[in-house]
């Protein structure tokens, strides 16, 4: 599974922190089930964690110019955060069925 193709622009976006690795967290157990949508859902929930600690720290001052968040990047920690809140969106059960549909047709 190829998390920087499918979910990050070809892995140009988010920038990512060097304690990051994608394959890394595309091996987790945590993300066993997880679809391409999924994958999709937990880079979008890091990188919002990223920016709102950006926002919470002393780089952004309350009148952000327009530039400011050319600096953020999302580490390790906002990854870890993003897995407190996404779930898969396929169910054990609906995906057993879809391995047993793939099986017998494979036959």
């Amino acid at each position: 599974m190829c998390i920087s193709l499918t979910c990050m622009q070809g892995g140009t976006k988010p920038q990512l922190e060097q304690d990051v690795h994608l394959e890394e967290i595309a091996f987790d157990e945590r993300c066993n089930s997880f679809s391409g949508a999924d994958l999709t859902a937990l880079v979008r929930e890091a990188s919002v964690n990223a920016l709102k600690a950006y926002m919470k720290s002393q780089h952004c001052a309350q009148t952000c110019p327009s530039g400011c968040s050319a600096g953020i990047k999302v580490n390790k920690q906002n990854f870890e955060d993003a897995f407190k809140t996404i779930r898969p969106s396929v169910s054990k059960k609906d995906q057993l069925m879809y391995e047993q549909l793939r099986e017998s047709l494979s036959r």
